[in-house]
C-alpha cells in the first residue's frame, strides 16, 4: 500500500510539472497541453476509474495544461484576408 501511495505522489508531481511546462511555440504548446489533457481524461476514466482519484493525481496539471493551452490559442498566426 505505502508504493501505491509513492506512485500516486510521483504521478502527481510529474503531471504536474509537465502541466506548467510552456513552449515557445504556440502550436507544439497546443499539441502538448491537449495531449497531457487527453491523457489525464484517459488515466482517470479508463485506468483509475475514480474521477475523486484522478482529480487528486491530475488535478493542477490539467488545470495548468488548460491555462497554457487557452493562452496558446490565442496567440495562433492569423492568416490575412486576401
Amino acid at each position: 500500500m505505502p508504493l501505491l501511495a509513492i506512485a500516486y505522489m510521483i504521478a502527481w508531481l510529474v503531471f504536474s510539472l509537465l502541466g506548467f511546462w510552456k513552449l515557445t511555440d504556440p502550436r507544439h504548446q497546443i499539441l502538448f497541453s491537449g495531449s497531457l489533457t487527453a491523457v489525464a481524461f484517459g488515466v482517470t476514466f479508463g485506468v483509475l476509474r475514480s474521477a475523486g482519484l484522478g482529480a487528486f493525481v491530475f488535478g493542477i496539471g490539467v488545470i495548468a495544461a488548460l491555462v497554457r493551452l487557452r493562452r496558446a490559442w490565442g496567440q495562433l498566426p492569423v492568416a490575412p484576408p486576401r
